[in-house]
């Protein structure tokens, strides 16, 4: 077994997909074609012709090729949704330290993402893990669509542009980039102390619940609770993390990371494309915005391992 098939196996990802016309009931051939993963024969997919399969083996190799200018290893790799979403990660060389009232430690990675449903493109962007929650907070499938890097899955355009990723690793140091802006945004909102209101109206708007309503009929009864489960662990990493803008953000992604769902699987395949990477989004710009309104500017904090 070479090297990268180990290196597939270890995150079970040794496996391919293929590309398999579909046909009507009484035989008759279709312009759709499925997506079928070969060990498990599952579908992922109905696609169009012009599909282009872009396969795990394929996707290492990209990322191999960018880890052979940075010496930044991987770190992790895996699949949600039975293998409709695949990611491999690199070590970034951003990390911070020393952050909030428990001197924390925010570590970053360099993500590749592809799907296999024909959903997303192939995108790289930056990740990063708070270590003593373990909270994940992903900002890669946005920040790389905006810039122009991503490859879709259609004939005559996935192969130059990834050539171009590979041999300019661009990709990755624009993911880089990314990291040193947020890391720099997580030390400024760790310093902004915000006050009882502010954390209750951050709360309202990232839910669009109304807390101080006293007609509870007129409100989205799941919703309200999910917002009430948010505002518990809001509380709870602020008491951890500190009274901040920053200890405010944590609560937010440890209400995606570990409770939005019950199904771990859901929450880690939201977190990277699904309603919670757009829920943590959403909620970094407002707490950092909240910040930057009660708080002078801060010297930048990035760090390099």
């Amino acid at each position: 077994m070479t090297d990268s098939n180990n290196t597939l196996a270890q995150h079970g990802l040794d496996w391919k997909v293929n590309k398999e016309r579909m046909f009507l009931e009484d035989g008759t051939p279709t312009n759709h074609f499925a997506v079928v993963r070969e060990d498990t024969r599952e579908v992922l997919a109905s696609v169009g012709k012009n599909y282009t399969l872009f396969q795990n083996s394929d996707m290492l190799a990209l990322v191999r090729n960018v880890a052979e200018f940075t010496d930044a290893p991987v770190h992790k790799a895996g699949y949600f949704s039975n293998g409709k979403k695949v990611f491999i990660q690199l070590a970034s060389p951003v990390k911070l330290d020393g952050i909030g009232i428990n001197n924390d430690t925010v570590r970053f990675y360099s993500t590749c993402l592809n799907s296999h449903d024909g959903t997303t493109p192939v995108s790289w962007g930056s990740s990063s893990v708070t270590i003593s929650c373990m909270n994940t907070f992903n900002a890669s499938m946005k920040s790389l669509k905006k810039q122009g890097m991503s490859v879709r899955h259609s004939a005559g355009t996935i192969n130059p542009l990834l050539e171009q990723i590979m041999y300019y690793k661009q990709a990755f140091d624009e993911s880089v980039d990314a990291s040193y802006g947020i890391a720099d945004k997580m030390y400024f909102m760790s310093k902004a102390e915000v006050t009882s209101r502010q954390v209750t109206a951050f709360i309202d708007s990232v839910f669009d619940v109304d807390f101080s309503s006293t007609n509870l009929d007129s409100i989205n009864r799941k919703k309200f609770n999910r917002a009430v489960e948010l505002r518990e662990a809001v509380m709870s990493e602020m008491a951890q993390k500190g009274h901040t803008a920053w200890g405010m953000f944590n609560g937010v992604t440890k209400f995606t990371t570990h409770l939005s769902n019950k199904n771990q699987d859901v929450r880690d395949s939201s977190k990277m494309v699904g309603p919670n990477i757009i829920l943590d989004n959403s909620a970094f710009n407002l707490a950092y915005k909240m910040a930057t309104s009660v708080k002078s500017p801060v010297k930048h904090y990035s760090s390099v391992m």
